[in-house]
């Protein structure tokens, strides 16, 4: 799937591939609706995790959508999944996976950022889940990916491809000869079967 996104103003921070003009339109609506709820009293809606959210429901319809059209199939989705709830004995989380899809005993986690890491030691704890995940698969085919709307940092950027290994994280702001979106589904479904 390509998309032709008129490039526009970098803090519109419209990306190359995921169907931005989709996410565009529902932070903006999510905006109004949260500006007519009767407790409101900003002008201007900003606060944190607003972008995050409307990123990952965004996200998650767009791959829906896109998985019953080139799979005809539709899978079991779950969000926001404690970690702790698959581990077992010693190896407790606190950690939250974005999303989960489930077909049959192959579960895909998915961490969602819309703006990439946001401290120096996310690398290190996102390969920590990452083997945490790896340790539990036991029998089970689990599988933990990392996709992000950007990465501007290149030491972030850098330690993102260490904790998830070059198939297993997206950047929609990267230009990489097939474009993020297909690269992205093309594993998706080598994953799910």
């Amino acid at each position: 799937m390509k998309n032709n996104i008129p490039k526009v103003a970098k803090e519109q921070r419209i990306f190359q591939d995921f169907p931005a003009e989709r996410y565009n339109a529902n932070i903006d609506d999510a905006k109004i609706k949260l500006k007519e709820l009767t407790f409101c009293s900003p002008k201007e809606i900003a606060f944190k995790g607003l972008t995050g959210w409307v990123f990952e429901q965004t996200f998650q319809k767009c791959l829906k959508e896109e998985l019953i059209d080139r799979l005809k199939k539709e899978y079991e989705f779950k969000e926001q999944i404690k970690l702790s709830e698959l581990c077992k004995g010693e190896n407790k989380s606190r950690a939250i996976v974005d999303l989960m899809i489930i077909n049959g005993n192959i579960k895909l986690m998915i961490e969602l950022k819309y703006g990439g890491f946001y401290g120096k030691d996310d690398g290190e704890r996102y390969k920590n889940y990452r083997g945490k995940i790896k340790s539990i698969s036991d029998g089970n085919n689990y599988e933990y990916i990392y996709i992000t709307g950007s990465e501007t940092s290149p030491l972030y950027r850098k330690k993102t491809k260490e904790a998830f290994e070059e198939t297993s994280c997206f950047f929609f702001d990267e230009n990489v000869g097939i474009d993020s979106w297909d690269k992205l589904i093309l594993r998706i479904t080598q994953i799910l079967g």
